[in-house]
């Protein structure tokens, strides 16, 4: 995340993503999406500098942003990691505690149910 939502790169991702929805001419609600019944399943990982409880309230688009992609893509997202306190360079690491949590159980769910079990 980038001050306050996603970076650029992901942002024009997301305005690409514009033909996947419509906006019907008689409702005023808001947009419809083109899949109308999610089929596939996403997980949303957020990572930050700042520590996670912050980063929950300070800057609550960047989840946001990218559950509406997953949607508008078709899938209902199941899962939200959020990754804080990140090493000084791209190429570093996740910590221990941060594997750990990736590897929970609640979390491997996400293969089973993509197999269909």
């Amino acid at each position: 995340m980038n001050f306050f939502n996603v970076n650029a790169l992901t942002r024009r991702f997301l305005e690409r993503l514009l033909p996947y929805a419509y906006w019907p001419w008689d409702e005023k609600a808001g947009p419809k999406y083109r899949v109308a019944k999610p089929d596939k399943i996403a997980a949303v990982v957020t990572s930050t500098a700042c520590p996670a409880a912050v980063a929950r309230i300070v800057v609550p688009g960047s989840r946001r942003a990218l559950k509406i992609a997953a949607r508008t893509l078709g899938a209902r997202v199941v899962q939200s990691l959020q990754f804080d306190c990140l090493g000084p360079t791209a190429e570093s690491p996740l910590n221990e505690k941060a594997r750990r949590r990736a590897r929970l159980p609640k979390y491997a769910r996400i293969d089973d149910r993509r197999a269909g079990r």
